[in-house]
């Protein structure tokens, strides 16, 4: 587990926002708002960075702010982070991909033709055509063709891999 607070992996983003800000000050609460802290965190926070009480009010330069910011978002940590955020968006986006395709039924029923192949597909010398109706269709051939290849798989070469 990380050790890095949650706002870290939305420095850019927070960043971006600072900049717009006209205040050449930031608050106590806006820094709670703007980095979802509570009023310790927040304060902790602005002591890091140089904050001060002014009153009863705790405030931090707001260019001071961006300037830590920036320095954290150029650290190793956060560039290891972002790699690793990375990594974990292409697993979970390749899991949804594998998960989307498990869930196609692909039905075994089809009888092979008198060659050996399922019904509407064609195979010749260096060429093969495959008619289906639907995804699970030609799912469905696709499997059967692979089942009657690995049947005889000698015979299959010899009448219609090209040499």
């Amino acid at each position: 587990m990380s050790d890095k607070p949650l706002w870290f992996h939305d420095l850019p983003s927070i960043i971006e926002r600072l900049r717009t800000l006209p205040a050449p000050v930031l608050s106590r609460a806006m820094i709670e708002k703007e980095f979802g802290l509570g009023r310790r965190q927040a304060i902790y926070l602005m002591h890091k960075i140089g904050g001060w009480q002014a009153g009863r009010t705790f405030l931090v330069e707001r260019l001071r702010l961006i300037e830590w910011l920036e320095s954290q978002r150029a650290s190793v940590a956060y560039s290891a982070g972002e790699r690793r955020r990375l990594r974990l968006e292409e697993s979970l986006s390749e899991a949804r991909r594998i998960f989307v395709a498990r869930q196609v039924r692909i039905g075994a029923a089809t009888l092979p033709s008198h060659e050996g192949l399922p019904d509407g597909v064609q195979v010749s010398p260096g060429e093969m055509r495959i008619a289906f109706s639907g995804v699970e269709d030609l799912l469905s051939k696709l499997f059967e063709l692979s089942k009657a290849i690995a049947s005889d798989y000698d015979e299959f070469c010899r009448r219609f891999v090209p040499e």
